[in-house]
């Protein structure tokens, strides 16, 4: 599985770039205030799809103890949380931040913000429905919208051991 910063940084890019906006992780240190207008993403945790896959490797060109590496595979999914908050101005409406995030959702489509969130080990697998919480809470002059994208990856880790090449027996086997 690629380390959490890569799979962090390359979500980050896509809002950044999309939106135009500070974005900002929900559980994110050091933030002594939040803007005015940001964005938040809040990446849960991952959740098994399938069963493991287990290979077996061998290349006699390794160390020898080394000649196999076995390697354990398994899916998962991640919901991504993405809140809108927008700062209205006279006159504005709470309909902009849906409008940021239903624009910032687009760009998924785009081969360049595959290409990076592929890169990062991540793939789309869901998009959901852009919402309008503009309101909410009471938050009169606030715009609010939040969309949840679902995002696969594969969690792998790999160890190389060695096999038998032959074995002996040091006593008399009897039946």
């Amino acid at each position: 599985m690629p380390d959490a910063t890569t799979i962090q940084n390359a979500i980050h890019a896509w809002l950044s770039a999309a939106t135009g906006l500070p974005c900002v992780w929900e559980k994110q240190n050091g933030l002594p205030q939040r803007p005015a207008s940001y964005v938040s993403m809040d990446l849960g945790t991952m959740t098994g799809v399938g069963g493991d896959v287990l290979t077996h490797d061998y290349s006699a060109a390794r160390p020898l103890g080394q000649e196999v590496e076995v390697t354990a595979e398994k899916s998962g999914e991640w919901v991504l949380k993405v809140q809108a908050f927008l700062e209205l101005q006279p006159g504005q409406t709470g309909d902009m931040a849906v409008a940021l995030l239903s624009k910032a959702v687009a760009r998924l489509a785009l081969p360049s913000v595959r290409d990076s969130l592929h890169a990062a080990g991540m793939g789309v697998v869901d998009v959901g429905s852009v919402l309008n919480l503009t309101g909410l809470a009471s938050v009169k002059w606030q715009g609010r919208a939040t969309v949840d994208v679902r995002l696969s990856v594969i969690e792998s880790v790999s160890e190389r051991v060695g096999y038998f090449a032959t074995a002996e027996v040091t006593t008399v086997l009897t039946r």
